[in-house]
């Protein structure tokens, strides 16, 4: 085969040309007879473009025989294009635009966060999977939610949740990323993407209050000494990723045990109970009609303590093994 690469030295955050040709060149399966590197700025490079239809640059034209069993899979591994007589590589972002000259793909990060907040989720992890991606992120700062610039953005990219992340209009270059924004009905205002968290706790900025921190009523029974432990539940509402912020203990026979038996129609015991802010948790509040049932208050009231283990039958007074 013979090569013919065509890059733009004004792009030295771009994909070398070199890169791309190295890894047909390196490939066991072929023979590189002949390869030359050819200016975007020539006038070779604007025909190529126009006959191979180029829209990427850098790219790579292979001739010769390429379309021989043992490199086909080659070209699907790079994403390729084979016509009748080339095979053609496109870079991937951060590339120039072969239409008009535009470097894509450099792409602006700006982090709306309210760091008075020390309970609220944290946007890292979506940017650290945007970098993993191959996303080159050339400007990255973080704002407080309270100043003049974020508040012009929460208005303009319509953010309802704080944390958030907005990113310039490069981001659609990469084709994994542009897929995710469909999915997610994202869009495009004014040259910029905003994500917010999705993943409470987090600052509501309709309700205006910091919402997905979840109180916990564990309700026990301390004449029951086979009972189940009842903070097993607790590892199971971590496993959902509910954030705690208090828990408390009351005996059924307690006064508040006895308040929250009649107020909650309690028929077992040990079981828990938790506040509203769990119907922030979307896995946990679609799972839960199978194990327990929500109160005209909003409180998340366990019902399936025969799930858990040994437990007692208020109505009855006996207690009833798991193993019955």
């Amino acid at each position: 085969m013979e090569i013919i690469s065509i890059s733009d030295s004004r792009c030295a955050e771009c994909t070398a040309a070199t890169s791309l040709s190295n890894l047909v060149e390196e490939n066991n399966n072929t023979n590189v007879k002949s390869a030359r590197d050819v200016d975007f700025s020539s006038a070779e490079a604007k025909n190529l473009i126009d006959q191979y239809h180029i829209e990427k640059i850098p790219a790579v034209i292979a001739t010769g025989e390429f379309k021989k069993d043992n490199v086909v899979f080659l070209w699907g591994e790079l994403g390729a294009r084979m016509l009748d007589s080339v095979v053609v590589i496109e870079a991937t972002p951060p590339y120039v635009n072969a239409t008009n000259g535009n470097k894509e793909g450099l792409v602006s990060l700006i982090s709306i966060v309210d760091s008075t907040c020390k309970d609220c989720s944290s946007m890292i992890s979506f940017v650290d999977s945007l970098k993993q991606a191959g996303v080159k992120i050339t400007s990255e700062r973080q704002i407080e939610y309270s100043t003049q610039e974020a508040q012009a953005l929460i208005s303009s990219q319509d953010i309802k949740r704080i944390p958030a992340v907005v990113l310039s209009r490069d981001i659609i270059a990469y084709d994994d990323i542009r897929q995710f924004i469909l999915q997610t009905n994202g869009t495009e205002r004014q040259g910029l993407y905003a994500y917010h968290a999705t993943t409470p706790p987090y600052l509501d900025l309709q309700l205006g209050k910091l919402v997905g921190l979840v109180s916990v009523i564990y309700i026990t029974d301390n004449s029951c000494a086979d009972c189940y432990d009842v903070t097993q539940h607790r590892a199971i509402l971590e496993r959902f990723g509910v954030s705690i912020a208090n828990e408390t203990t009351y005996d059924i026979s307690s006064s508040a045990g006895s308040e929250l038996k009649a107020k909650y129609n309690i028929t077992k015991v040990p079981t828990l109970i938790f506040s509203p802010d769990g119907a922030y948790y979307a896995a946990l509040s679609q799972v839960w009609p199978t194990v327990g049932t929500i109160a005209n208050d909003g409180w998340f009231i366990f019902r399936s303590t025969e799930a858990m283990g040994t437990y007692k039958d208020l109505s009855s007074g006996q207690v009833v093994s798991s193993e019955s």
